[in-house]
């Protein structure tokens, strides 16, 4: 199987090589995830919200590491990258607000009619 190369669109530059996952290895990691999953839609939302809020946090912390990333990798403009940054920090808070209320149940008012 052959390398996976991040290269700086910018400047032609190397950035990183992967090597690429075998078939049976990339099974082994769906199954994985899967078993994740599992574990993971049993945790309170709560619990959840608390570790995305870590997310966003981690995120603003290492914002300009991970905007510098981005240009290299993707040739995207430094501010639009960490604007970008800042918008998945928010959109962590706001499904922390809000997700409770997402998920809530709702009656709908219907009317039976044959």
């Amino acid at each position: 199987m052959s390398d996976m190369i991040s290269i700086n669109p910018a400047t032609g530059v190397e950035i990183a090589r992967y090597s690429a996952q075998t078939p049976a290895e990339i099974a082994q990691a769906v199954t994985r995830s899967h078993e994740a999953f599992l574990r993971w839609r049993r945790v309170p939302i709560e619990e959840r919200g608390k570790h995305l809020l870590r997310v966003a946090d981690v995120l603003l912390a290492e914002k300009d590491a991970y905007a510098r990333l981005i240009a290299q990798e993707m040739g995207k403009p430094l501010k639009e990258a960490v604007a970008e940054i800042e918008k998945c920090a928010a959109c962590a808070r706001y499904f922390v607000e809000n997700g409770p209320r997402f998920l809530a149940d709702q009656p709908i008012a219907t009317e039976y009619r044959k």
